[in-house]
């Protein structure tokens, strides 16, 4: 990621304001996190040479037979600890992104957003 963002400031973007999408998966128990994000994000692992052949729900789905529960700390952040997106956040914006998108990738949404608002924003 720092190269990207690098590369964008050494072009046309030295100007310009950075977003950032942060695909995360929350839980209280870290190991449901890891099976939603299995669940709900296998078939969006995949790159664009990949994703561009793929036309059907069925063959993403076959695609992502193979990709474990353990695997997806590659693509998706998978935590219930506050420390560590408190962490990431401030990364993040040193790293220049003025405005980070956290996308939880898992189905407890509202449990998600009592975690972020009752125990990371107020950290920040």
């Amino acid at each position: 990621l720092e190269e990207v963002v690098k590369a964008w400031r050494n072009a046309e973007g030295r100007e310009k304001p950075m977003t950032i999408k942060w695909q995360v998966s929350y839980d209280q128990d870290e190991v449901e996190a890891r099976k939603g994000a299995h669940t709900q994000w296998k078939t969006n692992v995949f790159g664009s040479d990949l994703s561009s052949q793929l036309r059907t729900p069925l063959q993403f789905e076959m695609a992502a037979a193979h990709v474990t529960p353990k695997e997806m700390s590659e693509y998706v952040f998978i935590s219930n600890d506050p420390a560590k997106y408190i962490q990431t956040i401030k990364t993040f914006y040193q790293m220049g992104f003025e405005k980070i998108d956290i996308h939880n990738v898992d189905t407890k949404q509202e449990a998600f957003i009592d975690f972020i608002g009752k125990e990371v924003l107020p950290q920040l």
